[in-house]
């Protein structure tokens, strides 16, 4: 009911629209004759112009009004059929305006994390998340990032200098350009993998693990056999939704561990 009221105020407002100026222009076509018809049917007397000030205002008055109701009558009746047209053409240019923006944008989606052991050194494990771009735009200024943890390391060289990048695997950690560069493109139908975590066992005994990505290379953060680390992470772009998930860290089998729990 609500809406059919709404409705019906559209449509007035829709019928009023430019009736005073129609009104204005048109009176002594439309008006005069409609006043001089009533008077004649009532028998009220032959219509003729005012010759005073005050009869002429009147007479000026009643036949804008007169015309004034048929251009509304006549809008009003073309009034639905108008504001259907107008929202149809509305409709139209919104989806081919988001078609437009859709050609715009990416659609990135993650898995992982996988395993990666590099042949020349024994003990390390690398734990990486595969990013991939579905399209069907280039996904700018892909970044990965560390943003919090739940449960975090015990380690007193942890700072909690929320948030910690997570470079692409290969990356030079050690060179400045690759530290402070910005997010790397992803292309349509490809991926780049990012590396969270190295981890090892040291000759000592003491597991390390790469966590402090702003450490450059003297990043080395140490996790015991107790600790279970909970961290959430997140991948942005420029053109593409914001992916959040979270990451356990661990040790088990004699290996630094990572599993995904969301």
């Amino acid at each position: 009911m609500f809406r059919f009221i709404r409705f019906c105020l559209a449509c007035v407002r829709e019928a009023a629209r430019g009736t005073i100026e129609r009104a204005n222009a048109w009176f002594w076509l439309i008006g005069i004759p409609i006043i001089a018809f009533i008077r004649w049917y009532w028998e009220l007397g032959q219509l003729t112009i005012p010759n005073t000030p005050q009869g002429l205002i009147i007479f000026m008055v009643v036949t804008v009004a007169a015309s004034w109701v048929v251009f509304f009558i006549i809008r009003l009746i073309g009034a639905p059929a108008r504001l259907y047209a107008r929202l149809e053409e509305e409709k139209a240019e919104t989806e081919a305006r988001l078609a437009r923006q859709e050609q715009t944008r990416a659609t990135l989606s993650i898995s992982g994390p996988h395993i990666f052991k590099d042949s020349r050194y024994i003990n390390q494990v690398h734990w990486r998340m595969r990013v991939c771009n579905i399209g069907p735009a280039a996904a700018a200024n892909v970044q990965m990032k560390l943003r919090r943890g739940k449960s975090e390391p015990r380690d007193s060289n942890w700072g909690a200098d929320y948030p910690y990048p997570v470079f692409r695997a290969g990356a030079i950690i050690n060179a400045p350009e690759h530290v402070n560069a910005a997010g790397h493109q992803i292309n349509p139908n490809d991926d780049e993998y990012y590396e969270i975590i190295c981890g090892w066992k040291s000759e000592g005994g003491p597991f390390f693990t790469t966590l402090n990505t702003k450490g450059g290379g003297h990043n080395q953060i140490l996790i015991e056999p107790d600790e279970r680390w909970t961290l959430l992470y997140e991948v942005t772009a420029s053109n593409a939704a914001t992916i959040n998930f979270t990451l356990q860290i661990f040790v088990d089998a004699d290996q630094v561990k990572v599993v995904r729990t969301n």
